[in-house]
């Protein structure tokens, strides 16, 4: 029965953490996944980006990442998915998801979730890692 699904029925999720340097990472990844011919979504808690690489306006009344990502894992031409942590907004809400590729951790700059400009805590960071690792084969 796995043959029939692509990845085994899962779709692969990997995670980027940090500021807007970890979401032109993850934005290049996308781009490399796409030309590899995997619809791959890519999500922030602010915007969700179709393997086209457009702003999916279905998408914009969802609040937040936990929300955006739920509803991404229901879409059926979702084949990849790319989440891009820029919030503490997981510590809050917890993980949505079960499974995890590969974590990368570009730099520690995530926000308050709610607030535009407010710092998360400092150890913010270390804490989403510590709630990721029990589902994660990789944290780089």
């Amino acid at each position: 029965m796995q043959s029939f699904f692509k990845n085994g029925a899962r779709i692969p999720i990997d995670i980027y953490i940090g500021d807007g340097h970890a979401l032109k990472q993850a934005l290049s990844r996308q781009t490399d996944l796409v030309s590899q011919n995997q619809q791959c979504f890519l999500t922030t808690s602010d915007q969700t980006f179709s393997p086209e690489g457009k702003v999916r306006l279905a998408l914009d009344d969802a609040d937040g990442l936990n929300n955006r990502c739920q509803m991404l894992l229901m879409i059926k031409d979702v084949e990849y998915l790319l989440l891009v942590i820029q919030t503490d907004e997981f510590l809050t809400t917890g993980l949505p998801i079960d499974s995890v590729n590969i974590v990368f951790t570009v730099n520690n700059n995530i926000r308050k979730f709610g607030s535009a400009d407010q710092s998360a805590k400092k150890n913010a960071v270390e804490m989403i890692l510590e709630s990721i690792k029990p589902c994660c084969k990789n944290l780089e």
